[in-house]
């Protein structure tokens, strides 16, 4: 199965990968991480503790099984790390898959998210002890370095120019803090007014991308934090630990009960998104999906139109009209009932008067 980046101006497209062959894999996937250097993403496995690769052509296998690799996951070098929940931090040679680092942190109670500086040092997350440790990957030395004033700390990432980390919450009304690498002091950038707030990203331009449990969507902030977060997409239940591939413009995004990963195109520019009028808002994927036999496509109409839905296989032929007709203005879902389709990739498009988009889904026999 091939990655298909579908071009398709003033909309964010949606893409969601799964091996029908190797689909058991991936089990509550917490994080993930493109590897540039051998053009895959590393998944890490809430349930299981194995971590799981993902080919260009959608294949997986396994990187590390037994290894404890639940929770976040970060690249420094050649080497990922990994947070192990209640016991420490470890790493693996990208290469080989060898454990090259292993630090125990008897303090911790699960940890969650990791992130680093660029002077040496690992930062990671722990929601239950509401602790922030820091390891020095020279010689694994590690200490708390923010003991008091946060509440369920979740998502970590490093804010270079402004040395500093960003942290998201899992409670209600997460804000997006700032933890100074300086003396460890907590700020309040912004309050999202978002509550359950998982994974944090940064892509080149410094936007900030975080994901939400409690509504199922990512948004974005620009880099000044001035306007509200914008909603780029929907996904199924619940999207985790996201992560921002810089090579392809895309925002990596687990979905912990569905058991796959979506992929979110943002390479088109914010001033295309703000010009597109708003008529047509189609950031509502298709759920379940993978599915088995059915499933169901939403979408919201900001005024009334004629809405066309087909169906198109990986060769771009049609295999069915599933909507033609007239909507009013509002939120719709049509059911495709694929019960003569075979296992494999579809395309469901979505067309108006003037505005048309594509996205993925998997079927599962």
């Amino acid at each position: 199965m091939k990655i298909i980046h579908i071009s398709l101006i003033g909309f964010i497209v949606v893409l969601s990968f799964l091996s029908t062959a190797d689909a058991q894999l991936l089990q509550n996937p917490e994080s993930v991480v493109y590897d540039s250097a051998r053009n895959r993403y590393l998944v890490s496995n809430w349930n299981t503790g194995h971590m799981v690769q993902i080919d260009s052509d959608g294949v997986q296998d396994y990187f590390v099984t037994n290894q404890h690799c639940y929770a976040g996951l970060h690249i420094v070098d050649d080497v990922v790390y990994v947070a192990c929940r209640g016991e420490g931090v470890r790493g693996f040679d990208l290469a080989t898959g060898d454990s090259v680092f292993c630090v125990r942190i008897p303090e911790s109670n699960v940890l969650n998210d990791i992130t680093s500086d660029n002077s040496g040092h690992l930062y990671v997350s722990d929601p239950n002890a509401h602790l922030i440790f820091k390891i020095r990957i020279s010689d694994g030395n590690h200490s708390i370095f923010v003991g008091s004033g946060l509440s369920v700390p979740n998502g970590i990432i490093f804010d270079e120019p402004n040395n500093r980390l960003l942290l998201v919450s899992s409670r209600n009304f997460s804000p997006i803090q700032a933890i100074s690498l300086e003396d460890s002091s907590l700020s309040t950038i912004v309050y999202t007014g978002i509550s359950i707030l998982d994974g944090l990203a940064m892509d080149e331009h410094r936007n900030v991308y975080f994901s939400a449990w409690s509504t199922n969507a990512v948004y974005k902030y620009d880099s000044t934090f001035t306007n509200p977060p914008e909603q780029i997409s929907t996904h199924a239940p619940d999207p985790a630990d996201i992560s921002y591939n810089s090579v392809h413009g895309v925002i990596a995004v687990p979905i912990f009960y569905g058991n796959y990963v979506d992929f979110v195109d943002i390479t088109q520019s914010s001033a295309e998104f703000t010009e597109t009028p708003s008529q047509f808002r189609l950031n509502i994927t298709n759920y379940p999906n993978p599915f088995n036999s059915s499933t169901s496509i939403g979408y919201y109409l900001e005024s009334p139109s004629n809405v066309f839905i087909e169906i198109y296989d990986m060769m771009g032929r049609k295999i069915e009209t599933v909507f033609d007709g007239f909507k009013t203005t509002g939120y719709h879902r049509e059911i495709w009932e694929s019960e003569e389709a075979a296992s494999g990739i579809y395309f469901y498009r979505i067309k108006t008067r003037q505005y048309s988009i594509t996205k993925s889904m998997t079927l599962i026999r």
